[in-house]
């Protein structure tokens, strides 16, 4: 049975990944630990998003991703130099989506 709940976990994580993401540069803010940072939008998908940015935040931490009007929650999942992967606790919407990478 274990192995079978390791297949699923791997179906998931795939599923995840599989999201449309769309390619932009664009300005978005991140909040975390009482402190704002300016941070540059690589990509963004209904479930999260790519920036890039000088704020030395490890994996884990909370945030509030900010871009126009639209704020989401959610935690840093990796980081990589000045890149770091965040996945929001509640989805993007695909028109949000689209509204928040017009340039």
């Amino acid at each position: 049975m274990a192995s079978g709940d390791a297949t699923q976990g791997n179906e998931e994580a795939a599923d995840h990944r599989a999201r449309r993401r769309v390619h932009v540069l664009l300005p978005a803010t991140i909040d975390a630990d009482g402190w704002r940072w300016d941070v540059r939008l690589r990509n963004l998908s209904c479930t999260g998003a790519l920036v890039e940015t000088g704020a030395l935040l490890a994996p884990g931490v909370t945030i509030v991703f900010t871009r126009g009007g639209v704020t989401r929650t959610g935690a840093v999942i990796w980081v990589r130099n000045r890149r770091m992967g965040l996945a929001f606790d509640q989805p993007l919407t695909e028109t949000e989506v689209a509204v928040l990478t017009r340039r």
